[in-house]
Formats: structure tokens, sequence, C-alpha cells
């Protein structure tokens, strides 16, 4: 259920009924502009193998319409922080479950998401980046951004309220039965 939810939300899905909400935009189907406020890591990591860690970066970068120049500074700081500096230019597919994590997580962090959607985004990771995650989310949304839900194997429980304020908590299980309209607030 709640791996679907958040595909609903993030517009990989349709719901079966209702309507998806944000900031009072029906934004059910993946509205474009809705796609480019938000930072998604599904539960499991797809990511092209073939790719350096770096390069797939880049490619988000790139798919997003951001700064050249920006982001490689960008890049290499989110690079620094989550530990992969020194592998960020071997391929994908050499990386453990937790550096594809890393590499996921920073992807949805590049262009500074007003809303963060994050399944299970501990999930193969160790306790320093898991601090630093909690972290970065909580600078966000001090500074206005990021608000959002992030999911844990325990269920539908936020990692932190504070850290997912932007979410209504009967909204999930409202979606998730695909009965009624999810109303999301900023």
């Amino acid at each position: 259920g709640k791996s679907l939810t958040l595909k609903m939300l993030t517009g990989l899905i349709d719901p079966t009924e209702g309507r998806v909400l944000y900031a009072g935009v029906d934004v059910t189907g993946g509205n474009l502009e809705f796609r480019r406020r938000f930072g998604y890591v599904p539960e499991e990591p797809h990511l092209y193998p073939f790719l350096s860690g770096r390069e797939y970066l880049d490619l988000v970068s790139g798919l997003r319409d951001l700064p050249t120049t920006m982001m490689r500074t960008r890049i290499d700081s989110l690079l620094e922080r989550f530990g992969l500096e020194e592998a960020a230019e071997q391929s994908i597919n050499t990386y453990s479950k937790g550096m594809k994590q890393k590499v996921l997580l920073i992807a949805a962090l590049l262009h500074d998401p007003e809303l963060l959607i994050l399944d299970e985004p501990e999930s193969g990771l160790d306790v320093g980046p898991i601090l630093l995650l909690r972290h970065l989310v909580r600078v966000l949304a001090e500074r206005g951004r990021a608000g959002g839900c992030a999911l844990r194997d325990e269920g539908t429980r936020r990692v932190q309220p504070a850290d997912c304020r932007a979410a209504e908590e009967e909204c999930f299980g409202r979606i998730g039965a695909g009965a009624e309209d999810c109303k999301m607030r900023a």
C-alpha cells in the first residue's frame, strides 16, 4: 500500500478513484509543473548500471534543465556529504544498496525541491547517512523547502513528524483505499 500510495502522489500511476491535490491543484496523472517541484526516492533503486554515480547525477541534472556550472558544484558537495566522492566515477553496478540509495537521495535533493517524497529512504543506509538525511530534511524544512513525507519499513509511519509536516496523516489511508481525495498542503 505505501509504495503504491507514493507512486500515486508522484504521478507514476493514477489512483483508481479520487484525485491527488497539491496546494489546491489537481496533480493526478503527473502534472509536469508539479513534477518539477518535488524530489522522489523510490523504494527500489532503479539506476542505469552502466553509468557512474556522477554521470547519473549529471543526467538527472540535465533532464531537470538545471544550470550546469551550479550543478557541478552542488553534485560535488552532495557526493562529499554522503561519502560518495571517491566512488563517484565508478560504475553504479559496483555500488552497494546503500551507495545506490545515496545516489537516489542526492538526485532527489539536486534541485532544492519544495516537496520530498521518500519511500523507505533509510533502507540500506548506515547510521551516519541516516542522520545526515534527517539533518538535511530539517534544514530544508526550516528554509521553507522540502515539506513532504518519508515512509519507513514499519509501515506508514513518518521518519520524524517535524520533517513531514506537509503530509496529512489521514491522507495515506484514504488514497491507499483509492476512495477519496488526498490534499497535500505546502
